[in-house]
């Protein structure tokens, strides 16, 4: 028998396993609960209280047929009658209720959620809303002195989560209660939570005052200021062992706190960005919020951002996901293969629960987006948070680049009631940092926390407190007022030097003396290693000090450990090997100064030959690409940090123009790489433009300086064509080409005639097309680069079937196939191109109406793309095997293909062939009379096929309408959604279809709108 589950607090409800009974009336649902509470009643009674107005036979009648459906809806006798008078809830029945819940001695606390029966009314039945309210003051006053029963129980052990969490409860139920008011109060002060305490006690004088024109009693008037003498009294004064002072930011630590306890207690709680300026103490206070925080309660993933790695997308965030794949290992959390190659697609050397890219999804080409990425990394978090409450902690989002800037908002919208998010940020932010802040404050997910510098009062406040055995005369206090100027670190820094005796005149003192006077003590060998540690924007690796250094591992040790004594250096949370950092940028920057530029420009050109030669030659480099061009930029050797500067650029802008793509290069697999927006894309290229200026002023033209110029016009080259600005692209791309040949670089001039050849069958200029696939055919043979000859046989294949040569295009096209197949582990590196060539054949066939036939040359390059790519490509053929079926008339197949094409569309950027499968997709929306969406889609077609300005995909669409507009003529309803859209003659469709197919081959499309416009003449 299945189990009953009734919910009679809060809304009422019945479920019989997963299923909630919906019973026929009010009167026969109220008549359940009445039997259910009450364990039995006469017939008499129930009749009089459901239906008091019925002379007694019908009232037994009514009981009756009441209790024949709710048999009926429960399929079980859940209530039985003994006797003809009585009837009782059947005591076999196994029945779970939260009424039992409360009533009992351990589970009741979580089973009062809202009034009994509440929202519940059977309207004029006095007797049964008599019951109703009886019971529900019953129950809430049990309820409520169980509550405190055990609030009492709990503040004598010192639970004060607990008091807190029962006395919150106590105030829901009845919003005037101040004796609970008052618990409240208390439990916050002796919390330290005294600006909680406040908002607390203002919230019951705003009510009182509000709905009853009175204010709070004695008794809470004289406890509220009882507190505010005591924390006026009391100043957050803190001193850690290794001499770190804290003071004073009360209010500031508690909004920390009381956020906190939001997550941890599921309550409403906001994210933080704590702003001030550097040294103001905003990583301080998130390091004193983090000291109260108990590590095995939460996780806690934290990531710097960097000045030097502002352009580098997505650099934040590395860390945090390292954090996240390390907790994903421990807690071994299972997650699906496809969001580590999702992960890794961006993170190459990131790898979750050890799975590494073996197979499936390659995304180069079809632009994964930011959003996939934001998705999976949504999902990762979810995961974790469900093992723990989890805080991201970013530092200085100031230095955050715009991608990671994004997702930092996103997971802020969709994870914003699971992870709480503590940033820091520095006064003086870029304006992407102010939409970020004022958006995210607009959707309620984020509290400013500002810093201000400390008042004179405070600056001497915190001096005497800071050093209580130090007899100073009020000019001292002063002279520390006038020189820190309220700043935290100079005001730390002035008192470390007071309270240790360094050696400096403390009358004549001056912030650069301060900083100076840190350093006292400091052996030779110390020096040394800051020297070499400040050449460093972030953390520095324990081995390359020693290399750099020249110095044994545990001599070095030793000194590192006698300047983290010293609070100049810690140890770094990176865990991918030993390393420190600097304690504060302020101190990494007075030790960076101090040195000459040629001993900086040593140091920056060592460390950068030392990370060239960790350098993997995959994917994993991107890593260190940033750390690179920072040395070799600072160094001066603008060549090195130029190349660099393009592989980053190659990788992060996404401009490949080619549908179907190698899937491995040089043995590994392509990446996706983040989706830039075009101005992030073109701030890349000026960038690297820039560079290239400065080359040719310090340095003569080399072949390394020849190569690098290559890459970089068939990076700006790809880009203008993407853009639509042929002109400018077709002019890089042939420079690109001579200077290619020029020094002897196939490859490159092969990768040239390829651009070109894409430009041709883009605006289907066929003599480009003919021209530089001949161009390349010719060479590859020459060189004897099999898949460079595959490539333009594919290429030559299609650009006969664009000139109606059927039968050579079909040779090229088996020649291209077989040349691929010759090439060891083609299948998985050539597989797109070869899939191509399939449905390129399979093309053939549909444009001479042998559709069954092509779509078994689709089927083919379909399946080569599964598990392997779901990017344009696959989009394509599956337009492509759409079209087949929807014109040998197998609509359901043809929906089957288009909706698969738009899913994989809505995945990447590319719209190349979306307004065919938009367009088709219109078609059948009309004939299963989804008119208003088929508008939608037929609007959507339109805007793809004028941004892509394909001839064809652009006739095709007005073929489309013409049938629409043919349709239109008997159908009333298509014609009432669609004549406002369609607003042209019938004719006017036709005509322009045929203009614009007939330069394309499908003859059977021409064919339709001539049957159209002979119909118009008829």
């Amino acid at each position: 028998m299945d189990l009953l589950n009734i919910r009679l607090f809060s809304t009422p409800s019945v479920f019989k396993g997963d299923k909630r009974i919906i019973f026929p009336s009010r009167k026969i649902e109220a008549l359940f609960y009445y039997i259910f509470v009450n364990k039995e009643a006469t017939r008499e009674e129930l009749a009089s209280l459901l239906w008091p107005e019925a002379d007694p036979q019908t009232g037994r009648k009514n009981v009756r047929n009441a209790l024949y459906y709710i048999k009926k809806s429960l399929d079980m006798d859940a209530i039985i009658s003994p006797n003809k008078s009585v009837v009782i809830f059947n005591s076999k029945v196994q029945a779970y209720s939260d009424l039992v819940k409360l009533l009992s001695d351990d589970e009741w606390i979580g089973a009062y959620t809202g009034d009994f029966l509440q929202g519940f009314i059977v309207k004029d039945e006095e007797a049964l809303e008599s019951w109703i309210l009886n019971s529900r003051e019953k129950y809430r006053s049990i309820y409520v002195q169980k509550l405190y029963r055990k609030l009492s129980e709990d503040y004598s052990e010192g639970d004060h989560e607990s008091v807190e969490q029962c006395a919150r409860r106590l105030i829901e139920i009845d919003e005037y209660d101040e004796r609970a008011y008052r618990v409240l109060i208390k439990t916050l002060a002796e919390m330290n939570m005294y600006n909680k305490a406040a908002e607390v006690y203002d919230k019951l004088c705003e009510k009182l005052n509000k709905d009853l024109g009175i204010i709070p009693d004695i008794k809470t008037r004289t406890l509220y200021k009882n507190i505010q003498n005591k924390r006026s009294s009391t100043e957050v004064y803190w001193i850690k062992k290794d001499k770190r002072i804290f003071y004073g930011r009360k209010q500031e630590l508690a909004i920390l706190e009381s956020n906190y306890k939001g997550l941890i207690n599921e309550e409403d709680y906001s994210s933080i960005i704590i702003m001030g300026e550097a040294g103001i103490g905003k990583t301080t206070l998130k390091d004193r919020f983090l000291e109260e925080i108990e590590p095995k309660v939460v996780f806690i993933l934290e990531s710097n951002c960097y000045q030097a790695e502002e352009e580098f997308p997505l650099r934040p965030w590395a860390g945090i996901l390292t954090k996240a794949a390390s907790i994903i290992e421990e807690e071994k959390i299972k997650v699906p293969p496809l969001w580590s190659e999702i992960i890794q697609a961006f993170f190459p050397s990131l790898v979750l629960n050890g799975l590494e890219f073996k197979s499936g999804i390659n995304l180069e080409g079809s632009s994964l987006k930011l959003k996939l990425l934001e998705e999976t990394i949504i999902s990762i978090f979810k995961e974790i948070s469900r093992i723990r409450k989890t805080i991201v902690i970013f530092d200085d989002i100031q230095w955050m680049d715009n991608l990671s800037l994004k997702l930092l908002a996103g997971m802020m919208i969709h994870l914003g009631k699971e992870i709480l998010f503590v940033t820091t940020c520095r006064n003086g932010y870029s304006q992407k940092v102010e939409d970020f802040i004022v958006d995210m404050s607009r959707h309620g997910r984020m509290r400013k926390i500002e810093l201000e510098r400390f008042t004179k009062e405070e600056v001497i406040d915190f001096a005497k407190k800071a050093l209580p055995h130090h007899c100073l005369k009020d000019d001292m206090y002063e002279k520390i007022y006038q020189e820190t100027e309220g700043n935290t670190f100079f005001i730390v820094e002035y008192i470390n030097s007071l309270r240790e005796n360094r050696e400096m005149d403390i009358m004549t003192a001056r912030i650069n003396d301060i900083l100076k006077s840190r350093f006292i003590g400091v052996s030779e060998d110390g020096f040394k290693i800051l020297n070499i540690a400040s050449i460093f924007f972030d953390y520095i690796s324990i081995d390359i000090l020693a290399e750099i250094s020249g110095m044994d591992k545990l001599k070095l040790l030793d000194i590192l450990d006698d300047l983290m004594k010293r609070f100049i250096i810690k140890e770094s949370n990176n865990k991918l090997s030993p390393s420190i950092m600097f304690t504060h940028q302020k101190l990494r920057e007075f030790i960076y100064n101090k040195q000459s530029t040629s001993r900086r420009q040593i140091l920056h050109d060592r460390i950068g030959r030392i990370l060239e030669n960790n350098l993997t030659g995959d994917n994993r480099d991107i890593a260190l690409y940033p750390k690179l061009i920072y040395h070799f930029s600072k160094c001066g050797d603008i060549e090195s940090a130029l190349k660099y500067n393009i592989k980053l650029a190659n990788f992060y802008l996404d401009i490949n123009h080619e549908l179907f793509p190698i899937l491995y290069e040089n043995g590994e697999k392509n990446v996706s790489n983040p989706c830039l927006s075009n101005d992030d894309s073109y701030k890349y290229i000026n960038n690297i433009e820039e560079q290239f200026k400065k080359l040719r002023k310090t340095q003569p033209y080399t072949k390394v300086t020849a190569k690098l110029e290559i890459a970089f016009y068939h990076m700006k080259g790809r880009y203008f064509i993407r853009q639509g600005q042929y002109e400018k692209g077709i002019q890089l791309i042939k420079a690109m080409i001579d200077n290619s040949l020029r020094i002897g670089d196939i490859n490159y001039a092969l990768k040239g005639y390829r651009q070109l050849i894409f430009y041709g069958i883009q605006t289907r200029d066929m003599r480009a097309m003919k021209d530089n696939v001949e161009i390349g055919l010719n060479m590859a043979k020459e060189h004897g680069l099999s898949a460079d000859i595959g490539m333009f046989l594919r290429l030559y294949g299609l650009y006969k079937i664009m000139n109606k040569e059927y039968v050579y295009a079909e040779e090229l096209l088996k020649q291209c196939i077989n040349k691929f197949l010759s090439i060891d582990d083609s299948k998985d590196r050539y597989c797109m191109h070869i899939a191509a060539a399939y449905s390129y054949l399979g093309d053939i066939r549909r444009y001479n109406m042998r559709f069954q036939r092509s779509l078994e040359y689709y089927d083919k390059a379909i399946s080569l793309c599964e598990n392997k790519i779901e990017g344009s490509s696959l989009a394509i053929f599956c337009t492509r095997a759409g079209q087949a079926a929807y014109d040998a008339g197998d609509y359901i197949r043809a929906k089957d293909y288009f909706l698969r094409a738009i899913q994989v569309y809505n995945k990447s950027d590319s719209i190349w062939g979306r307004g065919i499968a938009e367009g088709y997709m219109t078609l059948i929306l009309i004939t299963e009379g989804y008119y208003k969406k088929a508008l939608e889609s037929l609007k959507r077609a339109d805007e793809y096929s004028r941004k892509i300005k394909n001839p064809y995909e652009i006739g095709l669409i007005f073929r489309i309408k013409a049938e629409i507009k043919y349709k239109m003529e008997t159908n009333k309803e298509l014609r009432k959604v669609f004549s406002g859209y369609l607003c042209q003659d019938l004719l006017i469709y036709c005509e322009k279809g045929i203009r614009y197919l007939e330069s394309s081959n499908d003859e059977y499309q021409v064919d339709i709108l001539k049957l159209f416009m002979d119909r118009c003449y008829a």
